[in-house]
């Protein structure tokens, strides 16, 4: 180059401000999107279990973290049962342990209650309530990011 490079300080102002816009837009779309996520998961899916207390879906959080490098958003679920329904569990046995026997309503036997020392559980499928609605806003994030960084550079 020939001469000196004119306006390095505007530029580094402008570059400043362009880092902090992205940054500000990346961790509020990311909020925004953590939230959405946790409010879908919050309700009971289409097809899902009967919720009877509501606990489940009730018990669903997120937060976020911002770091001058990276966003962390998380999206959880406390309730002791959450993972079984979440992930379903295999056929397995049921047996009394405090009592002599189980008692339970059993419409198809015609008992009410049905006594057993044990029965055959068939398992649950899973319902994935959280994890589908996690993977569905990774998608939706990465599109909002992409429209919302378009709108961000052509300011600049």
């Amino acid at each position: 180059m020939n001469g000196p490079i004119l306006g390095l300080t505007a530029l580094s102002a402008k570059h400043r401000k362009f880092a902090h816009d992205h940054q500000l837009m990346v961790s509020t779309t990311t909020a925004r999107v953590a939230r959405d996520v946790a409010n879908a998961a919050g309700k009971p899916p289409a097809g899902g279990p009967k919720s009877r207390t509501g606990r489940l879906f009730k018990g669903t959080k997120w937060n976020i973290k911002v770091f001058p490098l990276k966003v962390i958003a998380k999206v959880y679920n406390r309730v002791p049962y959450a993972f079984y329904m979440e992930y379903g569990t295999r056929p397995h046995v049921i047996s009394a342990r405090r009592k002599r026997f189980l008692a339970f309503d059993w419409p198809k036997m015609d008992a009410y209650p049905y006594f057993a020392k044990s029965v055959n559980h068939p398992g649950t499928k899973p319902y994935l309530f959280l994890f589908g609605e996690v993977a569905r806003g990774g998608v939706e994030l990465r599109q909002r990011l992409n429209r919302n960084a378009k709108a961000l550079a052509s300011k600049f």
